[in-house]
């Protein structure tokens, strides 16, 4: 109670001294949806209102939050931050500087109870400056401030992005995978990468654990570097949705009960835009099982792909789709009859339709790249490219190097998927002389990788790394229309 009478004097303070000031008003109003916001966070939205920029505030006792992480924003002038806390304070609030230690903003987010007692914390940053550097740091009661973290907007023009592949960070006996996690985060941060993109199953456990998600957020460089989520198989459940404050998510959850799982596969379609890049995250977490089963999720991705290019129209020369089931893989999952009919019911046919450069995923375990493929309206499948337009299909292994699949080993006896080179179908004939149609190559080196993404104008360099070196390189320029 006394921490809320302090605020409510320091605002009151800080609002006549704006008043006295001859610094330009900064609108103040940037919260998240109504369902999000706790009372008491609009109750001081209201007092506060429009205010100018004052030099310090006060700092009470040291806060530190739990699982402190960022997002990108709807576009490289925004940026999300999200948190968790074990105190029975409700707000959400963070506090901006300059590179030099000047205040900024103060904002106000949203907030509620997540799994374990615990609170979640979700807060959105806009109309940051492009190239410019700036230090945060957050709170749960607008008096007791965590530590200061930097954070660089990049310039306009080139930029570099990471991408990751299941993490999947378990407990128990699984420190060597949190170790490998956090090399893989620290090599990224010495790369320059200006974000990651995660291809799902950051965690292990299926009903979702705390302790694993604190192996995640462990890495230091998280507070800095945004990190983009997909939701995995292994990512149904409630703590995904407390634990990742998503842009333009198309269907995001009031609440979510219990294990979640119903409620979450259904959550996780975004987009966002990032320089020149569109970028679209796509939910194939969910288990279909038939073709006409996974014609109501196709649906969904195609009206995201929609919603993304509607919102973005002439302000993007890539597209980038990341999602988590690869549906063109060499591994245990090659063969699955979910992957099977999101392919049958048009997953790819949407990469072409929509002009998708290249897709990212994960789920098996191991790096795959494909060669330039199309679908027309004639195939239930894609098929290379002849007149050097199409997508191409990236298949990352683990970040953390929890576990690895074997090539041309199945899990499913299918004589219907997948198409192969030599016209065949099913895991029977599949093998290394025969391997799936889209392969253009695969490796399996079983330590952990990651791929750095050089984009630049209209060119676009995308390498992976493992623990020997490059494992693979290849360039693309965008190819089908926009």
């Amino acid at each position: 109670m006394l921490k809320k009478l302090y605020l409510l004097l320091l605002t009151l303070f800080v609002f006549w001294v704006a008043s006295c000031s001859s610094y330009s008003p900064i609108e103040q109003k940037q919260l998240g949806l109504g369902a999000y916001n706790s009372a008491s966070s609009k109750q001081y939205e209201d007092i506060y209102g429009k205010w100018e920029t004052v030099s310090k505030l006060e700092k009470g006792t040291e806060f530190k939050p739990e699982m402190l992480g960022l997002t990108p924003g709807s576009t490289t002038a925004d940026v999300h931050i999200n948190w968790y806390s074990d105190s029975d304070e409700d707000e959400s609030v963070v506090r901006l500087f300059d590179a030099k230690g000047e205040f900024v903003r103060l904002i106000f987010g949203r907030t509620g109870v997540a799994s374990a007692g615990k609170g979640y914390h979700k807060v959105s940053f806009k109309d940051l400056v492009a190239g410019a550097r700036y230090k945060y740091s957050v709170s749960n009661n607008g008096v007791d401030w965590g530590e200061e973290y930097y954070y660089s907007v990049p310039a306009v023009g080139a930029f570099k992005f990471a991408v990751v592949g299941d993490p999947q960070l378990a407990i128990g006996n699984q420190d060597s995978a949190a170790k490998n996690w956090g090399e893989i985060v620290d090599k990224i941060a010495e790369s320059g990468a200006n974000f990651i993109v995660s291809v799902g199953d950051q965690v292990d456990a299926i009903a979702g654990d705390e302790a694993e998600y604190s192996h995640f957020f462990a890495p230091e460089k998280l507070r800095s570097i945004p990190l983009a989520p997909v939701i995995g198989n292994h990512d149904v459940h409630c703590h995904f949705v407390y634990h990742f404050y998503l842009p333009n998510e198309q269907e995001v959850p009031e609440s979510c009960i219990g294990a979640g799982q119903a409620i979450v596969e259904k959550a996780g379609n975004y987009f966002y835009l990032y320089n020149n890049v569109l970028f679209i995250a796509l939910n194939t977490s969910a288990y279909p099982s038939s073709k006409e089963d996974a014609a109501s999720y196709i649906t969904v991705f195609e009206n995201t792909i929609n919603a993304a290019k509607a919102a973005y129209a002439e302000k993007y020369d890539w597209i980038v789709v990341q999602h988590h089931k690869s549906t063109a893989s060499v591994a245990i999952h090659a063969a699955d009859p979910d992957i099977q009919y999101y392919v049958e019911a048009g997953f790819e046919a949407l990469m072409t339709k929509y002009g998708i450069d290249l897709v990212l995923a994960g789920h098996d375990h191991i790096y795959a790249r494909s060669h330039l493929m199309k679908q027309d309206s004639t195939d239930a499948f894609s098929v290379r490219s002849t007149d050097g337009k199409g997508t191409i299909y990236l298949t990352l292994t683990t970040a953390s190097g929890l576990k690895y699949y074997p090539p041309f080993v199945t899990l499913s006896r299918n004589v219907n998927y997948p198409y192969l080179s030599d016209g065949k179908t099913g895991s029977e004939f599949l093998s290394a002389g025969n391997p799936p149609l889209s392969m253009f190559m695969q490796s399996q080196k079983m330590t952990p990788e990651y791929t750095i993404v050089d984009v630049d104008g209209k060119s676009m360099t995308v390498t992976t790394y493992g623990s020997y070196g490059v494992v693979d390189k290849f360039a693309i320029s965008p190819t089908l229309a926009k």
